[in-house]
């Protein structure tokens, strides 16, 4: 069964251009593969950068499940492939399972891991090529666990799809209804050794739930992911009551 990871991207690149990070991009994987992937953009020196509440921030936001085709045997020097499916996106709401989404992943000697494939370059709307290179973040001992819930009302006439994530000291949610309107969250759990991103990356804390700080919040819907901090009410089958529906427990998991 994959373990389960925090992945920080440390640049994107649209070759020949130089690599940058223009958002704080956070990637959630749990131990059944589930994900949750959301990038904001960086706040920028000028008076015309965007609020930190406003839905400007968001660069793009989607959760889903992935699965990955390990380096064939026989050429170890070979990239492993992931394919991402999008059950939830901000970019298209009411039809996520049409982005197409996949890289070959080839491990660097300091640990990090270079992504390369094809995706629609958001500044041209056309296809391209692209690399991405990802760091994962160390999960503490004390905090070796992965919950994720779901919406429980996906199907019904509000069209509202949900997701949150946590692993380790981690959690992120993405809510998107009928409307095409979308809601996301990140938490960080203060003091997780090895486990925090640069303050630079960071949009200033605007709640706190014991040790938990709310890093993100973006749109109007609940999110429960305050539900994921309790160890003792992640038992799959249990469910929570947000304002928009109720959301599942369908997987707990700790090692």
């Amino acid at each position: 069964m994959p373990t389960p990871s925090i992945s920080l991207r440390k640049h994107i690149r649209w070759p020949p251009a130089p690599a940058s990070e223009p958002t704080s991009t956070l990637v959630l994987t749990s131990q059944t593969s589930h994900f949750v992937d959301i990038r904001l953009l960086k706040p920028q020196p000028d008076n015309d950068s965007p609020s930190s509440r406003s839905l400007e921030v968001l660069d793009w936001a989607f959760a889903g499940t992935s699965s990955t085709t390990p380096s064939h045997p026989s050429n170890p020097e070979s990239p492993a492939h992931t394919v991402w499916t999008h059950l939830i996106d901000s970019h298209t709401p009411s039809a996520p399972d049409t982005v197409q989404d996949e890289g070959d992943i080839f491990p660097q000697p300091n640990l990090d891991s270079l992504e390369t494939g094809s995706m629609i370059n958001p500044a041209t709307g056309q296809m391209a090529a692209y690399e991405e290179l990802w760091r994962d973040l160390k999960i503490p001992c004390s905090l070796q666990c992965s919950a994720v819930l779901e919406t429980r009302n996906k199907d019904s006439e509000k069209g509202e799809r949900g997701m949150i994530v946590r692993v380790g000291g981690w959690c992120q949610g993405i809510v998107t209804d009928a409307n095409g309107r979308c809601t996301i969250e990140r938490w960080m759990f203060v003091g997780s050794d090895g486990g925090e991103m640069d303050s630079s990356e960071e949009h200033e804390a605007d709640a706190w739930v014991g040790d938990w700080r709310r890093v993100a919040r973006l749109g109007d819907a609940n999110l429960p992911c305050v539900f994921t901090f309790n160890e003792t009410d992640m038992r799959e089958g249990n469910e929570v009551k947000g304002t928009n529906g109720r959301w599942a427990v369908i997987e707990s998991s700790s090692w």
